[in-house]
């Protein structure tokens, strides 16, 4: 019926005694529940076997060494024997009315996920799991407790599959990746219960010295590993809370819409294009300016008017994906649309806009594209300018994140796909577009598609380079039209102005 899954801690000291507490509650959940450890730090597997329950082994982890919740979930999840899936904090103890509420759920017509606040209590020592525990545990909380906040999400059940190979790098046990969890099911229609008056669980207080602080940190809440989290998810904009749930689950089991108790959940904020696709805005100048039709109007347009069904398509820097859903839109289910995009914080949006969107024919490489294949820097900006992360960093640029990402060449990834047909590819890598037409020569011989192309490219690496090929360039105007373009002009840059061009090997 479901599988439970937790990824402890080291069964140390204090946070070991309350994490077998909670898992000794676990193991007393009703027989349809299976559960399941994730990880090998020190006490875990011992855990495991003494409570009856699943180890699973090594997961993979951030640059801190803290556990991937992505790979937390895939190891569970490919485990897992159920199509209900319940992540727990591993302090977390669970009362009987978890099974019980979730059982009254799994009917449900719509796709769904459950979450709920916690209660915080001290506990220093071993439970009694005798007759009556879960009263007296009850009575603790409500005396010498506090109902938490409902930022805090120590549980969520989902169907299983729903987040997998869209969740971005978060971290386990730190911030934003649980908020996500919860915008990302709202922004897919699911509902979202609350289950906090019909289900108690207690969160067994302890401290965050396990979180490790670098030089100058002080706060285990605001280390640079936090702040990674926060970052991904664009800081506020994912941070969706208990209160954002569209229904309640009542303790008489009644499920009841949480407009009708006077609560205000927050909407996605999801807006349809003209082309027809949805889009999730972010906070920055790609994001307004999709929305008001101002971001690259003629690429958007030129696409529109020469993609026909059943093209190939590249976007390399696809970024969000504005481009990319509006080929895979244009070229329909007959064509594929390849989508490659370094950033993490910029492939989770695109992601989740594929997933929103249903569009099985645009695929996406979670690559870098350059001139020759490595292991390379990505700096990503923080600011409100996320479309300019560039491999290489502007001149005097404030606040990059520098993130290892893998380049390899157009050359390389055509070869390993079979050197098939391409009919267009879009590029904008903040001017490293010469290195990415440099590791394309022998598609563009081969295939001669049309390239579209930031004009801020330098001229002599490409203009020069694209003639000898022999293509011609040519302006990209807003409406989709393109113009002459002289190309012996001195000026080191293609465009004067911010534009793009087209270079192609017949006329458009």
């Amino acid at each position: 019926m479901l599988s439970l899954f937790s990824t402890p801690k080291p069964f140390h000291g204090h946070i070991g005694l309350i994490q077998r507490n909670a898992v000794a509650s676990w193991a007393r959940l009703s027989p349809g529940v299976e559960a399941m450890l994730v990880g090998d730090d020190p006490g875990v597997a011992d855990a495991a076997r003494m409570f009856g329950l699943l180890h699973l082994g090594s997961v993979a982890c951030s640059a801190w060494g803290t556990p991937l919740v992505s790979d937390i979930f895939a190891k569970a999840e490919d485990a897992s024997r159920s199509a209900l899936m319940a992540y727990v904090n591993a302090d977390i103890v669970l009362s009987q009315a978890f099974t019980r509420s979730v059982e009254s759920l799994a009917g449900l017509p719509q796709p769904w996920i459950a979450v709920g606040r916690r209660w915080d209590v001290d506990i220093t020592e071993p439970l009694d799991f005798t007759n009556g525990w879960e009263e007296q545990l009850r009575i603790l909380a409500r005396s010498r407790g506090r109902l938490h906040e409902a930022t805090g999400i120590d549980y969520v059940v989902y169907p299983k599959g729903l987040y997998r190979g869209i969740m971005p790098p978060f971290a386990i046990g730190r911030v934003a990746w649980d908020n996500w969890i919860l915008f990302f099911a709202r922004t897919m229609g699911a509902m979202v219960i609350d289950m906090t008056d019909a289900v108690d669980c207690w969160h067994q207080n302890h401290d965050y010295a396990h979180i490790p602080l670098a030089p100058g940190e002080t706060d285990p809440h605001a280390t640079d590993e936090q702040n990674v989290g926060r970052m991904l998810s664009f800081v506020d904009r994912m941070a969706f809370t208990i209160d954002d749930a569209t229904h309640v689950l009542l303790p008489d089991g009644g499920l009841v819409e949480a407009r009708s108790l006077g609560r205000n959940p927050r909407d996605p904020g999801t807006v349809c294009l003209p082309h027809g696709a949805l889009w999730l805005p972010m906070p920055g100048e790609v994001g307004t300016g999709v929305c008001d039709n101002t971001y690259e109007p003629g690429v958007t347009r030129f696409l529109a008017r020469c993609l026909q069904p059943g093209m190939t398509v590249l976007d390399v820097g696809a970024h969000h994906g504005c481009h990319a859903l509006a080929a895979a839109r244009a070229v329909g289910p007959q064509g594929h649309v390849v989508a490659f995009e370094p950033s993490p914080r910029e492939l989770l949006v695109l992601r989740m806009h594929r997933a929103l969107n249903r569009l099985d024919n645009l695929e996406i490489e979670a690559l870098a594209i350059g001139g020759h294949e490595a292991t390379m820097m990505l700096h990503i900006n923080r600011t409100l300018e996320n479309g300019r992360n560039a491999l290489t960093p502007p001149a005097g640029a404030a606040r990059l994140r520098p993130w290892p990402v893998s380049v390899t060449t157009l050359d390389a990834w055509w070869q390993t796909h079979g050197h098939n047909p391409i009919d267009l590819i879009k590029i904008d890598v903040q001017g490293d577009e010469a290195s990415v037409l440099a590791g394309a020569r022998k598609l563009l011989r081969a295939r001669k598609p049309v390239l579209i192309f930031d004009g801020a490219a330098p001229r002599a690496s490409v203009a020069v380079g694209l003639e000898e090929e022999g293509f011609t360039l040519k302006n990209l105007q807003s409406d989709g039209s393109t113009t002459p373009f002289e190309t012996n002009s001195n000026a080191p840059f293609l465009a004067i102005s911010r534009g793009n061009l087209l270079a192609a090997q017949y006329c458009y």
